[in-house]
């Protein structure tokens, strides 16, 4: 939902029977630990993802403006990952 001033993102709670605890999603900063090397194609894919959920956000002129480790968010099976923690985010003005 977007209104002049605000922007809503809603993300769908999965439900618990949905996965089971291998396919959790888990920060990037525990990911990377816990593989502790990422390969290159990997690291291609992740970093494709983040970098055009940024476009897409600042197309929006919403800056995240914390981006770390611990604010992406992947699925180790999938590497599908998801930038979180908005909560110093701003919406610029053009």
């Amino acid at each position: 939902m977007e209104t002049p001033n605000e922007l809503l993102l809603v993300y769908p709670k999965p439900c618990p029977s949905s996965f089971d605890e291998s396919s959790q999603e888990i920060s990037l900063v525990e990911y990377v630990k816990e593989l502790t090397k990422l390969n290159e194609e990997a690291a291609k894919i992740i970093f494709t993802q983040v970098a055009e959920a940024l476009f897409s956000c600042h197309e929006r002129l919403i800056a995240h403006r914390d981006l770390k480790l611990p604010s992406l968010i992947i699925n180790p099976e999938t590497l599908h990952v998801r930038i979180s923690d908005f909560h110093h985010s701003k919406i610029l003005s053009r």
